[in-house]
């Protein structure tokens, strides 16, 4: 199976408490592109992982976040909160920002950590409104 294929699949169990995140962790490291060293640090690069589990660990987070985000009912907020305790208390909170950085799961106007958006704040219809002129 392919690796993007697998994360999905990861994803979903995760969201839907079907798996844990160091569950989650091990069948993405047993697959065959979680094997490949180069591959694994070229991605730990790109957003900063510090190791091959908090690389897997950060991107089946990051979906299952964005599948829960998508649900915003009570149970996928509380799912939410507990996944990312539990990954805080796994692999730190270096990557924190990487998670909540989905702009349909965690907005700056959230409820605070952990909590995903509720609206984005209103604006003028016409678009922002300019400061009154001074005279």
């Amino acid at each position: 199976m392919e690796f993007m294929a697998l994360l999905a699949e990861v994803r979903g169990a995760l969201a839907a408490e079907c798996c844990t995140l160091r569950e989650a962790v091990g069948f993405l490291a047993a697959a065959d592109a979680g094997k490949d060293p180069d591959l694994l640090a070229r991605r730990r690069a790109r957003i900063g992982a510090s190791s091959d589990d908090e690389y897997l660990a950060a991107m089946a987070a990051r979906g299952a976040l964005s599948l829960l985000a998508e649900d915003a009912s009570v149970a996928a907020r509380q799912r939410a909160q507990t996944l990312l305790a539990g990954y805080e208390a796994g692999y730190g909170a270096s990557l924190l920002p990487f998670l909540l950085a989905e702009p349909q799961v965690f907005e700056p106007w959230g409820g605070g950590h952990g909590q995903p958006s509720q609206a984005p704040p209103k604006t003028h219809p016409d678009g922002p409104r300019s400061p009154p002129e001074r005279s």
